[in-house]
């Protein structure tokens, strides 16, 4: 793949994640190169009147040269590829600047790209005509392969003698679809069924639950079972279907829902929300009649065709009045108002107003344990991100203002450089050839060494007293018996001791945030002893995690180490969690899902279906519209993400607001329009021009210079105590 589009791997990964759906590919005809070359040929006869020298022309004549080359080609997927390097530039191409003295060329771009009303070549873009044929061919070529790819990943399970959840699910469904006698042996097994977060169910998992709940073992498609009166329970909410890349799909929920309502059924909504202060749950009507359409009365609020759930007002179900601004909208500020500068604003405005929030004591908080009123502490509060692309811009700020944090989005942790260099230094143990990791092991924090003393080890005498070459001989005689033992121990075992051996720990400890980035890396130790069980020894296993310096993977991180700690999450792991305080994550976050293809999407039926790669686009049917429905469900469900989060405050929700509040983005939207009664706006903040509310409380004092056997004392005290 190039930039942000998927390629020919997640093609793969998609053909396998939708196997319980085999898609229908119609046989694919090869192009018909006599009309592709007719075609090309009018576009030479087209370009040669281009004779302009802006960057428009020089394309003009290099896609000509190009489409030449692809004309002489017998092959398809040959011309294919010259096609796929030629395709037309963004549409920043202008008249002015690239076509300045080039009528022709200008046309011609236009006609390429289809915007041409004067003399397209055929209805549509040229380069449409160009490509269709040759996008139909290949990508019916590529879903036709799909039973090749799931056969070939069968075999991979097969060796590993291992199954997915897929094939969990993929099976007992089949189980039961297929034999009659067995689904009436597990109908009998159970009384009722309750299913709870029902919006989130696996098409297989509902097809499995309905056909448990039948009134008797008789249908052959999942659609028309006929339920047992009484027998099935589900509790859901539409509004929080967020899980669609885990094959969750809202259209399934209403589907089955359907089903119940054929029968004798019982409907209870449950309206009533206890988790938020009556004036937050006032703002949440507001906004999200706004941001997810509220319902009319006697209408579904699923609507098949968008992927939309309409709004359904909440009644505040939490007793006593709090505090009247439920809200905070943090307004930011940048010069320029560009996103990476906004965003570096933001970072150091959260943490300024978090530290202002709870040293200043400046909010109180219904505790959730003792349903008393007391001033809000760190433990209180969430920062929720709909990504974590760019929350590493947040945690120097915190550990700067000495505000204790634990991230727990994915890979965010193994992103910690401190981390990455940990991973480097455990394969420099096992290869001392990898300069980079070697380099990382034998600087600071692990040893008190720098270039001259290593320099000069190499140089001196065995009779030598200089400080720094005792220092390295020691560093390098502690890991040469590291290497010499690695697989005497567990890999675990030796990652502990050059953890806790050198100084690398209390470094980790005694830094910001430190007992969380200590048993973070504790945790790496016990993640080698995980990969180890696979059958790796100690260089195998530091082979595979020497990738994850590189390129982090999703892992679990730990638990705060103690409560007081901000949680730092994606929305999607705060599902079903609560919190005093929630902080969204990025002003600049677009409402919009992100502008990138899905590698393949297919309905249940099989029949419509689409390839989404880098520079390859194709729809069966050509007018089914399978990808646009796609599209639309990923942005329906990008503002049920926005619910979902803002639905997690219990008594304050924090909305940091980049520039004017701009519609687009998530926290824009949130702000624009909300009743000002329930609203509280803070000062606005801008690097070099901070507000005074962002200096009201102190940060930390650096350490002082002094004695050195009291800070050794100092630094042995807090060491005993973190590692405790």
């Amino acid at each position: 793949a190039y930039g942000e589009y998927p390629g020919l791997d997640s093609l793969v990964e998609g053909l396998v994640r939708t196997r319980d759906v085999r898609p229908i590919a119609p046989a694919p005809e090869p192009p018909d190169l006599a009309a592709f070359r007719a075609l090309v040929d009018e576009y030479a006869r087209l370009a040669s009147g281009s004779r302009g020298e802006g960057a428009g022309s020089r394309y003009i004549d290099g896609t000509r040269k190009r489409l030449e080359r692809a004309r002489g080609e017998e092959d398809p997927v040959r011309i294919l590829r010259e096609l796929l390097r030629s395709a037309p530039p963004p549409p920043a191409r202008l008249k002015k600047r690239d076509f300045p003295d080039d009528e022709a060329g200008w046309a011609l771009y236009k006609a390429l790209r289809g915007d041409d009303g004067r003399e397209p070549l055929r209805e549509g873009a040229l380069y449409d005509d160009l490509f269709r044929p040759f996008a139909r061919w290949i990508a019916r070529r590529l879903v036709a392969a799909a039973p090749a790819v799931i056969a070939t990943y069968d075999k991979v399970k097969a060796r590993h003698r291992a199954v997915d959840q897929v094939d969990l699910l993929l099976r007992l469904r089949d189980l039961l679809r297929g034999d009659l006698a067995v689904r009436a042996g597990y109908q009998a097994l159970f009384d009722h069924v309750l299913v709870d977060e029902f919006q989130d169910t696996d098409p297989l998992q509902a097809e499995i639950v309905l056909y448990l709940c039948e009134r008797r073992a008789a249908a052959r498609d999942w659609g028309e079972v006929e339920l047992a009166p009484g027998k099935l329970t589900l509790v859901g909410d539409p509004k929080q279907s967020i899980y669609r890349f885990r094959r969750a799909d809202i259209a399934v929920y209403s589907a089955v829902r359907d089903i119940v309502q054929r029968a004798p059924h019982l409907v209870a909504k449950l309206r009533a929300n206890f988790r938020c202060e009556p004036a937050l749950v006032d703002w949440l009507n507001d906004r999200f009649d706004e941001v997810l359409g509220r319902r009319e009365e006697g209408r579904p609020a699923f609507d098949p065709d968008a992927g939309t759930v309409a709004n359904e007002r909440l009644l505040a179900g939490r007793e006593g009045a709090g505090a009247s601004a439920c809200v905070q909208v943090l307004p930011i500020a940048a010069e320029g108002g560009r996103k990476p500068d906004l965003r570096a604003a933001e970072a150091k405005a959260i943490a300024a107003h978090l530290r202002r929030l709870v040293e200043g004591r400046r909010r109180t908080v219904v505790d959730p344990a003792t349903r008393e009123r007391r001033p809000a502490r760190y433990g209180d509060v969430a920062i929720l991100a709909a990504t974590t692309l760019e929350l590493p811009l947040l945690f120097p700020e915190l550990d700067r203002l000495a505000v204790p944090y634990a991230a727990r989005g994915g890979s965010l942790f193994l992103g910690d450089p401190l981390h990455r260099q940990f991973l480097l230094g455990l394969r420099a143990i096992a290869d001392r050839d990898d300069g980079l990791a070697q380099a990382a092991l034998l600087r600071p924090p692990f040893f008190a060494l720098d270039y001259d003393d290593l320099a000069r080890e190499r140089a001196a005498g065995p009779e030598t007293a200089h400080a720094g070459v005792l220092r390295a001989r020691a560093a390098l005689e502690m890991i040469r018996e590291l290497r010499r033992r690695r697989f005497e121990r567990s890999p675990g075992s030796t990652a502990r001791l050059l953890l806790e051996g050198t100084a690398f720990a209390r470094h980790a400890a005694l830094g910001p945030n430190g007992a969380q980035r200590l048993e973070a890396l504790r945790e790496l130790c016990l993640a080698l002893d995980a990969v180890s069980a696979e059958g790796l020894d100690f260089d195998a296993a530091t082979a595979r995690l020497r990738g994850w310096a590189v390129d982090p993977v999703q892992l679990d991180p730990p638990r705060p180490v103690a409560s007081e700690a901000v949680q730092i999450l994606t929305i999607h792991q705060a599902k079903g969690l609560e919190f005093p305080i929630v902080v969204l994550w990025d002003s600049c976050a677009e409402l919009a899902a992100r502008d990138a293809r899905s590698p393949f999407v297919v309905d249940r039926t099989g029949r419509s279906w689409a390839v989404g790669l880098d520079g390859l686009s194709w729809e069966e049917p050509e007018d089914g519209g399978a990808a646009g429905r796609e599209r639309r469900y990923l942005d329906a469900e990008r503002r049920r993400l926005v619910y979902v989060a803002a639905t997690r405050a219990r008594d304050l929700l924090v909305l940091p607001v980049a520039g004017r509040p701009n519609p687009e983005w998530i926290t824009g939207r949130l702000a624009l329009g909300a009743p000002e009664a329930l609203v509280e706006r803070v000062e606005p903040f801008a690097i070099g021009a901070e507000p005074p509310w962002a200096s009201e409380v102190a940060p930390p004092a650096p350490r002082p210079r002094g004695d050195a056997s009291a800070l050794a004392a100092e630094v042995g005290a807090a060491w005993r105590a973190a590692a405790e």
